[in-house]
């Protein structure tokens, strides 16, 4: 990078595998002693030692099955705790997010995983119909303000989405969204004192913003 101009026509990025299990060691910290590793024990999923080592970050393909997991019963939580709120039943019946969330069921409970895509936009399309996320931004806020541990969990998602797009970046070959992943990502760097995954981040997406201005 002190060779320029000779090397401006190559850019200098962070890979991937590395910052994966950074990102994981991050996330093991913010969640460790709060519940979630019981949680997995208590379930049955997972042994105490196999649920340190997710927390270290180390097994890389078995916590992200964890976190996966845990996600989605977040998820779940979440969209039900939403739909029990004022923001969630005020004038709106989301019938077109209803026929999206079937369609989407069916092809999963079918076996056609090859028309997830087209469903998925579906979905997002719907949502945006009927004013969906605009009023669980409203309720996140909300909730958020008034009790710390929801604020907590959202957190944690939002963690493992930022985790689960800078996979799907890499898997398929997205630029602009293995950019915004890893500039996502390097905040959570810093928080946890991953400061070489962390200035790497920050220069590889800095340097090619830059390059594309």
């Amino acid at each position: 990078m002190h060779k320029a101009p000779e090397l401006d026509h190559l850019v200098f990025r962070i890979s991937e595998m590395h910052p994966l299990m950074a990102s994981l060691r991050a996330l093991g910290a913010s969640i460790e002693d709060s519940g979630f590793d019981d949680g997995w024990i208590e379930a049955g999923l997972y042994g105490s030692t196999t649920t340190r080592q997710f927390l270290e970050g180390n097994y890389m393909k078995r916590a992200l099955t964890a976190h996966s997991i845990t996600y989605s019963a977040l998820s779940d939580l979440h969209m039900k705790a939403f739909l029990k709120s004022k923001s969630g039943q005020s004038n709106a019946e989301y019938t077109n997010v209803k026929q999206a969330s079937f369609a989407m069921n069916t092809i999963c409970q079918e076996g056609r995983y090859s028309e997830l895509g087209t469903k998925n936009k579906d979905l997002l399309t719907a949502m945006e119909t009927d004013g969906l996320q605009e009023k669980l931004e409203l309720f996140d806020k909300v909730m958020e303000s008034q009790c710390p541990l929801f604020k907590f969990a959202r957190d944690y998602m939002k963690f493992v989405m930022c985790i689960l797009m800078f996979i799907r970046a890499s898997r398929e070959g997205d630029w602009n969204l293995h950019l915004e992943s890893l500039k996502a990502l390097a905040k959570y760097f810093f928080a946890h004192d991953r400061l070489n995954y962390a200035l790497g981040a920050s220069i590889s997406s800095t340097d090619v913003q830059a390059r594309d201005r």
